[in-house]
């Protein structure tokens, strides 16, 4: 309610964090729980939830779909962002709970001991082995030897690190019935005989097709043909104490990388709590099919003047806010690995839209984003900005100085002048690389950032695929 004192009503989820930094204690102080997903408002039928709509009790006027908690920072990244969002379609199939008899353990609001294998908990679809007994052996999402009955995932974290299910897709209106591909296989009077090693006993498997279960849910509408799949939501971070620039330059980072249309991490990063997997974002987990993002939330207060206190100030809020546009092959001059992320993106209307093409009359604005590797924050550095024209045929490369203009350069890393000096690089740093009008013409703009250097080639991290504009009379 206090939100939406303030915002537009433009958001399908609200996500909200504790300023808590340390997993263990944060979930400890949340009585064990990782996180947790409140409904608002539920218009979808054929997927076993009924019609709901509690708008009015979060200040909604009906596009809030959820609100998710958190109780430390890392839920978006490690999880359980990918879980939570998940309940938002998924879990309450009563037909399930026919079959299950008397388990071990019950798995309310969950797929329990099934073959549906997500983000919900079940083994991996096709991995069961009945073996003797009435016993059984069956692997994780990720093929690990163990799997949950209300997630899946390391040390108590629900780990990001495996797509959604094709099921989970169903549910979710990403994909129709007839490209989930499975039958769902559910153990009756589920007990576990090896946590560790993913075998139990069962009294019987039951196995259930989609008609059948599409005849007891329904036929979900709207069908995935017609249902929503670009998503925005909220993050609010909640903490009694002011958080230190690192930390915001964190949630910005991993907000950044969650809304990625394309790999968020790279191999070289070091997650330990998700070893030996790699953290999906939501345009990896539901495998190009949906997307969501967390950008541009400013644009949609009612009241500005709140703007400051409920966002904080930085020197980097002078350059405008643009949309940016994730830039792919991220590299390092010396050829080792990053984590690194750079984003760049250009507008002519004060970043209400972005483009790639304009015209010469247009006053073009282009803003950049640079996420160093983790191991250079906090280091010394200094940040790149390249041109690229053809002029007579010819590729012509300028380059951005501290001084705010271009200069002619001749490619070599040793004498590439550096658009600004960082004492200590923070976790995102923002880079105006150019407003004004531009000449017709085809224009490739590089960013990029090393470690400070005072003699020899800089150790450059940048991008092999550069962002182009084209420029028409």
């Amino acid at each position: 309610n206090i939100l939406f004192k303030h915002f537009e009503d433009q958001f399908d989820f609200i996500m909200i964090a504790s300023g808590c930094s340390k997993i263990g204690p944060c979930v400890k102080n949340n009585g064990g729980t990782y996180g947790s997903s409140y409904d608002v408002k539920n218009d979808v039928t054929g997927i076993a939830r009924e019609l709901s709509d509690y708008s009015d009790d979060y200040g909604s006027t009906g596009k809030l779909k959820s609100v998710h908690y958190y109780p430390h920072l890392n839920g978006i990244t490690m999880g359980p962002s990918l879980h939570e969002l998940t309940h938002n379609w998924a879990s309450k199939l009563e037909i399930l709970d026919r079959y299950r008899g008397d388990p071990e353990q019950v798995c309310p609001g969950h797929w329990g001991w099934t073959s549906i294998g997500g983000h919900l908990g079940g083994w991996k679809h096709g991995s069961l082995q009945a073996l003797s007994n009435g016993s059984y052996q069956a692997k994780g999402p990720n093929n690990t030897k163990k799997f949950g009955g209300l997630t899946n995932g390391n040390s108590g974290v629900s780990s990001n690190s495996y797509p959604y299910s094709n099921f989970e897709l169903y549910m979710m209106g990403l994909i129709g019935d007839d490209e989930v591909g499975q039958e769902i296989k559910i153990a009756q009077d589920f007990k576990w005989k090896d946590i560790d090693n993913g075998t139990f006993e069962a009294s019987t498997i039951h196995s259930l097709t989609m008609e059948e279960i599409i005849a007891d849910a329904g036929v979900r509408s709207p069908s995935y043909q017609e249902s929503q799949k670009n998503f925005r939501s909220m993050y609010v971070v909640v903490s009694e104490e002011k958080l230190k620039p690192n930390e915001w330059g964190y949630i910005d980072q991993e907000l950044h990388r969650f809304q990625l249309q394309g790999a968020g991490y790279s191999k070289s990063i070091k997650l330990p709590l998700l070893a030996p997997a790699l953290p999906l974002n939501f345009w990896e987990a539901t495998q190009g099919k949906a997307t969501i993002t967390f950008g541009q939330v400013d644009t949609f207060l009612t009241s500005p003047a709140t703007l400051s206190a409920l966002v904080p100030v930085t020197e980097s809020d002078e350059i405008p806010k643009i949309p940016q546009q994730s830039l792919s092959k991220i590299i390092r001059t010396d050829g080792t690995e990053s984590d690194s992320t750079i984003s760049i993106g250009a507008s002519s209307d004060d970043g209400a839209t972005s483009n790639t093409t304009f015209t010469v009359d247009d006053e073009v604005t282009l803003t950049a984003k640079v996420y160093p590797d983790s191991d250079d924050v906090g280091e010394k550095g200094e940040l790149y900005v390249v041109m690229r024209s053809t002029i007579d045929g010819k590729k012509v490369f300028t380059a951005l100085n501290q001084n705010g203009n271009w200069e002619a350069w001749n490619a070599s890393l040793k004498s590439l002048p550096a658009a600004r000096y960082v004492e200590s690089l923070e976790a995102l740093e923002e880079v105006l690389v150019y407003s004004g009008t531009i000449t017709a013409g085809d224009r490739l703009f590089y960013v990029g950032y090393s470690p400070f250097t005072e003699e020899g080639k800089p150790v450059i991290t940048t991008s092999q695929s550069p962002f182009k504009i084209t420029v028409s009379e």
